[in-house]
């Protein structure tokens, strides 16, 4: 593992009973990345957060964080981590800040303004008092998010984190994810199927396909290659047609035999 590297995935591999699943998938996050694994929905990021967090048992591969193995040493491994994956987990009889609470639990040395200090970070300052149940979807994508940077994490792995919000919303947690990585030195694994919000907000991109890391590089390497600047809508079109087009001919090739 390189130095400087917070997240390492080699060679993860995890298929379902109904044969889908990612394939021998690697990715490298270093310390300040603004890191985005875009794909359309089923392609396989989820599974990628889950593995990458312990949350689901790969069928081949290791994944570090910050140099514990997730198998291995869970504790050691999420240690510095913050997490938000799929929606939020949260009880809805119960206020904001109590749900903050009761999370708050996990970290005994945590000190208490903490809570009001995560709630004003994703803008929910004025509404920590009122029960989740009142809470529309986008602010109980906020809170989720005040939960996973409760304990100041290192890294913060956030799937679908504008999941809920309107655009200003959006635009505000893309500010927050910005001043963190710049002010806290914050590293970020994030998924999206919403490429503009990739482009936006990310330094890196990893383009997952049918189970398949197909494209990885900075933003500036995939708008500009081919010899000609693009947008990343128009790149990522270009590449799924090409990858489409070689099982295709895969396709036909097998047949032939």
């Amino acid at each position: 593992m390189e130095e400087g590297t917070v997240l390492d995935i080699c060679g993860l591999s995890k298929t379902y009973k109904n044969k889908r699943g990612v394939d021998r998938i690697s990715i490298q996050v270093s310390q300040g990345d603004v890191y985005g694994l875009f794909g359309p929905n089923g392609a396989g990021k989820t599974t990628v957060m889950k593995a990458a967090t312990g949350l689901m048992k790969a069928d081949q591969g290791i994944i570090r964080l910050f140099g514990h193995d997730v198998a291995v040493d869970h504790e050691a491994a999420m240690n510095q981590v913050g997490v938000l994956i799929e929606k939020p987990a949260l009880l809805e009889y119960m206020t904001g800040y109590k749900n903050l609470e009761l999370a708050a639990r996990l970290y005994p040395r945590l000190p208490k303004a903490r809570i009001d200090e995560a709630l004003a970070l994703v803008g929910l300052e004025a509404h920590g008092r009122e029960k989740v149940a009142h809470y529309s979807l986008g602010m109980k994508q906020r809170l989720g998010i005040a939960s996973a940077l409760l304990s100041k994490p290192r890294l913060l792995i956030l799937d679908e984190p504008t999941n809920g919000l309107d655009i200003e919303g959006m635009i505000e947690m893309r500010s927050l994810i910005a001043q963190l990585a710049r002010e806290e030195r914050m590293t970020f694994f994030l998924s999206s199927h919403l490429i503009t919000e990739m482009e936006l907000v990310c330094n890196r991109i990893g383009i997952v396909y049918g189970g398949r890391l197909i494209q990885e590089g900075t933003i500036d390497e995939l708008l500009q290659s081919g010899g000609q600047t693009q947008s990343l809508e128009s790149f990522y079109v270009s590449r799924i047609q090409a990858v489409r087009e070689e099982e295709r001919n895969g396709a036909v090739e097998a047949g032939r035999r």
